[in-house]
């Protein structure tokens, strides 16, 4: 989880985006992935290969917890790390 006083470029979140975009690139070669799900997943790599630097609009990013959330509670480990890079935090009932 980047936390949100860290700038998105800085030294200590490099590590954290790039595993979050290796994990997400391991998603992308499993077998029978969701045609609509590869595409979301391909489109915030690009924003995070991007560094994020602009940030992310608040819709957009509210956008983006709530699916991250949803993911994630259907079991998705890979989304649960970016709900929580996104702020959001896991109960025991996730």
């Amino acid at each position: 989880m980047i936390p949100p006083c860290l700038a998105s470029h800085s030294e200590l979140a490099e590590p954290v985006r790039k595993q979050a975009i290796a994990d997400a690139e391991k998603i992308l070669k499993e077998p029978g992935i969701n045609p609509a799900r590869a595409n979301r997943i391909r489109g915030w790599i690009k924003v995070l290969k991007r560094g994020h630097k602009a940030g992310c609009p608040p819709l957009l990013g509210e956008l983006a917890e709530a699916t991250a959330r949803e993911l994630c509670a259907q079991g998705d480990r890979t989304m649960c790390s970016v709900y929580q890079m996104l702020g959001g935090e896991i109960d025991s009932g996730t």
